[in-house]
């Protein structure tokens, strides 16, 4: 996570967002939760790939679910409610579904 985010801010290293994206998921298979927020900024604003919310949604509900202090989960609740009042309730069952999906298949 760390590492990827000097990648996303270009801090002592090339910015790259292809590369701190990939750096995000690693560290998300891992069940960082902090790195979940990040790439799901990410995807919200459009860094490194088109914007899509409900990706960005899936990101927040599973770092507010691994969250480890009540920090960061009231920021990634806040994140995921933010998101939630922009999608359809089709968009958000399917963002719900993927993090599902994402946590049994993915996260280690």
């Amino acid at each position: 996570n760390a590492l990827g985010f000097m990648y996303e801010e270009g801090r002592g290293v090339p910015q790259n967002f292809a590369k701190a994206s990939a750096l995000y998921l690693k560290a998300m298979k891992g069940g960082d939760a902090v790195a979940m927020t990040n790439r799901g900024l990410m995807i919200l604003n459009g860094k490194g790939a088109k914007k899509d919310p409900q990706q960005a949604y899936m990101h927040f509900l599973l770092s507010a679910a691994y969250a480890r202090d009540d920090a960061a989960r009231d920021e990634a609740n806040k994140l995921k409610e933010e998101v939630a009042a922009t999608l359809t309730e089709p968009q958000i069952s399917r963002g719900q579904t993927m993090a599902d999906k994402f946590a049994k298949q993915e996260i280690k």
